[in-house]
């Protein structure tokens, strides 16, 4: 066990990586192939009087310190990175609700470098967007959670929760997630049981649920369900064996607790790193196969992780407070702020 202390951040203990990998790496945000989590923002255009005005991406390359920016979407889009075209690389993506010229829309409009753009349209709008390998084909699928009422009462609502995954071909997929009335559950996709392919899972009432393929469409028990005192969740491999971990941050005392549970003992810990105002944006952004723990601080636009390769802590100003980080564990759909 080693301990350090730098500036704000408090102690913490670090364990030695195994050298298993996480086999889907759809959301890796490794935008240049090098094996590694980058830096990553989003910079939504202007949503003032001279809207639309162009978004632009930019990645930093947290090893190398080599950075580079491309511009994909407009104002009022929602950013949905992924690997869509199975080549390792993580693709700019955006889902635009918004269009300028007719009102209301609901497009993926997705940049696949070995395949060119594509436009995915005709699903039903929902929110969170959290595209990933599903299918098992290396590609990721884009996805969304919609809200469909459900009760048999005229004027009363019941709204669960659908799970839709849709892939570039044609087929789309759809799995009922929620089991209470007007209840929004977070998705939290991950590789939970190393079959080369995400799950489709949620986040509600401090517990993550996990349903394995093949999916029915109906509410059906979840295969895994584990309770975590977390407030945000933050799936994520934490000790390198392939397995999707559940993870999680609170915000206590003013500060940042990352609590999560090792697939490979089932034991949970703890680390105390952060401010509690501070954004999560776990990745593997040293390339050693195992997510590291990592944030975001809007108020000075500056990044702190810890490299689970050395047990380093490293830190760096990328962004600014109104820019959105690719890591953020669900990209927020805010079409009125």
């Amino acid at each position: 066990m080693r301990c350090l202390r730098i500036g704000l951040l408090v102690c913490t203990c670090f364990f030695p990586a195994l050298v298993a990998r996480a086999i889907d790496n759809s959301f890796k945000l490794d935008f240049d192939g090098n094996g590694r989590t980058d830096a990553a923002l989003y910079r939504e255009g202007s949503r003032g009087g001279d809207a639309p005005q162009p978004s632009y991406w930019y990645f930093l390359d947290t090893q190398t310190g080599g950075t580079r920016a491309m511009q994909w979407g407009r104002s009022l889009d929602v950013p949905a990175p992924a690997d869509y075209d199975g080549d390792g690389k993580t693709d700019l993506g955006i889902f635009r609700w918004w269009d300028f010229d007719y009102g209301d829309t609901n497009e993926w409009w997705l940049n696949r470098p070995l395949s060119g753009a594509l436009v995915i349209n005709g699903l039903e709008l929902g929110y969170h967007k959290f595209s990933r390998n599903y299918l098992g084909d290396s590609r990721a699928e884009v996805a969304q959670i919609y809200p469909v009422d459900v009760s048999p009462n005229p004027g009363e609502t019941c709204f669960v929760s659908v799970y839709l995954i849709a892939d570039q071909d044609g087929f789309v997929l759809r799995k009922t997630v929620g089991d209470t009335c007007n209840v929004n559950p977070t998705p939290v996709p991950g590789d939970y049981d190393n079959d080369g392919r995400s799950e489709i899972a949620v986040f509600v009432n401090r517990h993550f649920k996990v349903w394995v393929a093949p999916y029915s469409p109906g509410y059906s028990t979840p295969n895994y369900i584990h309770y975590l005192d977390v407030d945000t969740p933050t799936p994520g491999d934490f000790d390198g064996d392939g397995r999707t971990d559940f993870a999680g941050v609170k915000a206590q005392g003013g500060r940042l607790l990352w609590r999560y549970r090792k697939s490979t003992t089932g034991a949970e810990l703890e680390v105390d790193f952060g401010l509690a105002t501070d954004k999560p944006v776990p990745g593997d952004y040293d390339g050693d196969g195992t997510t590291d723990i990592a944030i975001f601080r809007p108020s000075n636009g500056t990044w702190w992780l810890i490299n689970s390769a050395t047990g380093t802590v490293q830190n760096f100003h990328f962004g600014y407070s109104t820019d959105t980080p690719l890591a953020a564990p669900v990209i927020p759909f805010s079409p009125v702020s």
